[in-house]
């Protein structure tokens, strides 16, 4: 399973999002650092931790999660970014 970060995590913070997903059935764990290279990386990611703009959930065609790091979601959905993972 691909896991993308679209957050600004530290180099560290990464690398231990790696080891876990390693200790779990060898997961592979990108970070984009800007849209444009969410979008580039979205195409096989099955899980989006971070920001998700509608553009990078549209790239994700095999889109099963999302993960905020966001407390409140209330403002964060889009009804297209949703209607995707149903």
């Amino acid at each position: 399973m691909k896991i993308l970060i679209h957050f600004s995590f530290s180099p560290e913070q990464i690398q231990i999002f790696q080891q876990i997903a390693d200790a779990h059935s060898q997961h592979k764990v990108v970070q984009a650092h800007s849209e444009s290279e969410a979008i580039a990386m979205a195409e096989d990611a099955e899980v989006l931790l971070g920001l998700f703009p509608p553009a990078v959930c549209e790239a994700a065609p095999d889109l099963r999660w999302i993960q905020s790091h966001s407390a409140s979601m209330d403002s964060c959905f889009l009804k297209s970014s949703t209607e995707m993972l149903w």
